[in-house]
């Protein structure tokens, strides 16, 4: 091969990588995602709940903020017998939460999903389960750390962290 068909190849090979970089600009960025994770469930001040608001706060720990200004929360509490076997669902929802904006990289907001949720039964253990864009509705850095799970045990409506 002599130079000049280097230098033809070689000048064929770069104009291809121009159109791409053209065509796909995201290639070469290092634009991030946003990355959603639950910070709290509840509001537990000295890990004792009164049990009035089903409430999570989650927080944008990614490099961008959430695309539009629908958020998803899965929620979910169950009955735990001796407080490790599930026994049974006692609530399970799941919510898009409209109108609130983009959760900017760095902030945390509070979200109240439900008001007055009572177990069937005034004494036990639980198991609350609360998760974040649970369906995958954008994309994110990370999913793995989009659920935060707690246990309680209940004596009337007073939750005690475990």
């Amino acid at each position: 091969m002599n130079k000049n068909q280097l230098l033809k190849k070689g000048l064929v090979v770069g104009v291809i990588c121009l159109l791409l970089l053209v065509s796909f600009p995201s290639v070469l960025s290092n634009e991030g995602k946003p990355d959603l994770i639950v910070e709290k469930i509840f509001d537990m001040p000295d890990n004792i709940i009164v049990l009035s608001d089903i409430k999570c706060r989650i927080k944008n720990i990614g490099d961008t903020k959430t695309p539009g200004d629908n958020i998803e929360i899965f929620f979910e509490m169950k009955k735990m017998l001796f407080g490790i076997i599930p026994v049974e669902t006692v609530y399970s929802n799941t919510w898009v939460i409209s109108g609130g904006g983009s959760i900017e990289p760095g902030e945390s907001r509070d979200f109240t999903l439900l008001n007055a949720i009572e177990p069937d039964e005034y004494l036990g253990f639980y198991k609350v389960t609360c998760k974040v864009n649970p369906n995958g509705e954008f994309a994110e850095e990370s999913y793995r750390n989009n659920r935060l799970t707690k246990r309680f045990f209940t004596i009337y409506n007073i939750y005690i962290g475990i």
